[in-house]
């Protein structure tokens, strides 16, 4: 992969803000036509006041993959990753393309429950602003899928779940992913593991040794995105109380009741299926 020296006079506003790293608007007419982004990672220092199981090897881990990442097929229609940048010696962040799509968002807002009382519920949005419907959740969830289905064929994994990773049309008939550097990209781990993730490695390892099914990593992760979104909940909260959580009306068919079964009973055998399958 080239590299690029990053020069703080063409540093633009802040376009994202998160505990691992800072995506700035950048703009060097000696390498790009337009402007693009560039994601500077945080020291270790700072991620490790809010992570302590972070450490350099996470660091060496992302600029593997970043290196590795312009070459996979299966992440070409992806957001692209452009150059690694360097400062002062030290490649610490990489610049990719600008997209005219944007996730989904949601925020809490308040509903009068059955007691009378108010009580929060999460509502789903998408980039045009408008709440989700049913229907338009199930194309977004349609839509991720086929993400999962082309990057698991060549052993890469997403994990991370979270709607910020995945940018979308207004009408929801595109997507990308971004965020690339955060996959498991063969030996190459997730840098920090969603709760989801560490539920599967927990319950799915075989042996001593980290060698899990790998397969049903992605369906079971996506599977407790699926069910949050369709019930307007978070994924920690379906995750936290899955035992006790039944399907939503529109993915209540048996084949859905055995994956759930699978999901609560979690163990080293769990099969690789979708709750979303049976809208094919």
């Amino acid at each position: 992969m080239l590299e690029i020296p990053i020069k703080t006079k063409y540093f633009g506003d802040k376009f994202k803000e998160g505990l691992e790293s800072i995506i700035y608007y950048y703009f060097d007419p000696e390498y790009y036509d337009n402007e693009v982004l560039y994601k500077r990672f945080r020291s270790v220092n700072f991620i490790s006041n809010f992570n302590s199981d972070v450490s350099d090897d996470m660091y060496q881990n992302k600029r593997e993959k970043v290196s590795i990442i312009p070459s996979l097929n299966c992440l070409k229609d992806e957001i692209r990753i452009l150059h690694m940048g360097i400062e002062y010696d030290k490649p610490l962040g990489y610049t990719m393309k600008k997209s005219t799509l944007s996730p989904i968002f949601a925020r809490y807002e308040k509903f009068i429950g059955q007691d009378g009382k108010n009580v929060d519920k999460l509502v789903y949005y998408g980039p045009n602003r408008k709440e989700l419907s049913t229907s338009d959740k199930i194309k977004y969830l349609r839509l991720m899928k086929e993400k999962i289905d082309i990057v698991n064929s060549s052993e890469v994994y997403i994990g991370d779940f979270n709607y910020e990773n995945f940018l979308v049309s207004n009408n929801l008939d595109h997507m990308v992913l971004c965020d690339l550097d955060n996959l498991k990209i063969w030996s190459h781990d997730f840098d920090n593991k969603t709760a989801s993730v560490k539920k599967y490695e927990e319950c799915c390892m075989t042996g001593d040794i980290k060698s899990y099914n790998t397969e049903g990593l992605d369906t079971f992760c996506f599977n407790i995105f699926t069910l949050a979104l369709l019930t307007n909940e978070a994924n920690f909260g379906i995750l936290r109380n899955l035992e006790n959580i039944e399907l939503p009306e529109i993915l209540d068919e048996f084949p859905n009741r055995e994956i759930l079964d699978s999901m609560k009973h979690l163990d080293k055998s769990y099969k690789s299926k979708c709750l979303v399958d049976i809208f094919k």
